[in-house]
């Protein structure tokens, strides 16, 4: 967890503010975790504390605009949006995973399809960067993707009927779970040792055959070899 006594950085006269600012953005999105809640989740075996009821708050303060300073640059900008949708999905998944009272998931609360919203929230972002934003983060970037992706197949074994009787709520985390897939096969110019295992587990959600699975694992030079001609 962040030691609240280790100092942040802070700016002289000849320094630029915006990586700065950046910097302490990152550090903030973190900081909206109590200290209380970052230890139950590293030892979950100890009693729920109060802090864990209060998931909610913790999700809607990492909506704060400050975590996005104007000064920032593109790359750290594209870390700090990735990253809080990131969290936000993973206080979701621990209400769910640890099954918090129901009243939690309620829209003023925590709402049921946050996955869904935040993955949209990402797949915008890559949409409007350079693929060298994203891929200075390395596998801290897959990493996150890959999350963000069980997180969407968790909703959908959470949510079976809602997905069967609305056609564009499913259409919708196909969609955002179809576009981190194929992210995580060319973030880096290559795909990520992390997509055939996301691959395997959306393979019945998405109802890929073998050859769609085999086009997103393989590489460019695989696939020209198995085309006809």
């Amino acid at each position: 967890m962040l030691h609240p006594a280790v100092g942040k950085p802070s700016m002289t006269f000849h320094d630029d503010p915006g990586p700065i600012d950046g910097f302490l953005g990152i550090i903030s999105i973190f900081e909206s975790i109590p200290g209380a809640l970052y230890n139950w989740l590293c030892t979950p075996h100890m009693e729920m504390p109060q802090d864990a009821i209060s998931v909610p708050i913790c999700f809607w303060s990492l909506s704060d605009e400050s975590l996005f300073p104007v000064g920032a640059n593109e790359t750290q900008l594209v870390n700090n949006s990735v990253t809080q949708q990131w969290l936000r999905s993973y206080l979701w998944h621990i209400a769910l995973n640890f099954q918090l009272p129901d009243t939690v998931f309620m829209a003023d609360s925590l709402p049921l399809e946050a996955p869904l919203s935040a993955a949209q929230s990402v797949m915008a972002t890559i949409a409007s960067v350079s693929q060298r934003s994203m891929e200075v983060h390395g596998i801290g970037m897959e990493r996150k993707l890959f999350d963000l992706g069980t997180y969407i197949l968790d909703y959908a074994a959470a949510r079976p009927n809602l997905l069967n009787r609305h056609v564009a709520v499913c259409s919708s985390a196909k969609s955002m779970l179809w576009g981190l897939l194929l992210s995580l096969s060319k973030l880096r110019g290559a795909q990520s040792f992390l997509l055939p295992d996301l691959l395997g587990r959306a393979k019945d959600f998405l109802t890929l055959d073998r050859s769609v699975s085999r086009a997103l694992t393989s590489s460019p030079e695989e696939n020209v070899r198995d085309e006809p001609g």
